[in-house]
């Protein structure tokens, strides 16, 4: 189907794109095509020419104020839930993560239970002291200093053994 897409990409100062984000829902409602001029700087300014299905137009101005930096986190929903049958894990791992947090102090962890949470880093083994059935992982990141860059987590890859 038709679809608007407005994106923001963003690299937080690498050579690299670290993140993306659609803005399309700050359109106004109805908004079948705009045309957009962007006036750079340290704080972008855009000048928005927004037509409706009837071809009438309305201009807006925006202003990129960055993102807002505070303590980030993200906690995983439990990853073996679906599992009927329930076997305790002997160990787990965050195998691999794909994102871009470049200048941000941000750690990983792991939990059996949801409440004793473990700090871990990429690879490593977390061995089982109770032998849960159940697993969750954890990462949080710290505020940068920059208004203009923001962590971005597209994937995590975690090995377990039953």
């Amino acid at each position: 189907g038709e679809r608007l897409r407005w994106l923001k990409f963003w690299q937080n100062n690498t050579d690299w794109i670290e993140g993306v984000i659609s803005l399309a829902n700050f359109l106004p409602s109805g908004t079948k095509q705009a045309v957009m001029s962007v006036q750079s700087g340290r704080q972008p300014n855009l000048s928005i020419a927004a037509y409706n299905k009837e071809k009438k137009c309305q201009f807006y101005s925006a202003s990129d104020l960055g993102f807002i930096q505070e303590q980030q986190q993200v906690t995983s929903g439990s990853i073996t839930g679906y599992n009927k049958s329930r076997l305790p894990i002997n160990k787990a791992r965050i195998n691999r993560v794909l994102g871009g947090w470049s200048g941000f102090d941000n750690n990983w962890q792991l939990s059996f239970d949801n409440q004793s949470w473990h700090d871990v880093e990429i690879g490593q083994n977390l061995e089982s002291i109770d032998l849960s059935s159940d697993l969750w992982w954890r990462w949080q990141v710290k505020p940068g200093d920059d208004d203009y860059n923001s962590p971005c987590l597209k994937m995590v890859n975690l090995f377990f053994w039953q």
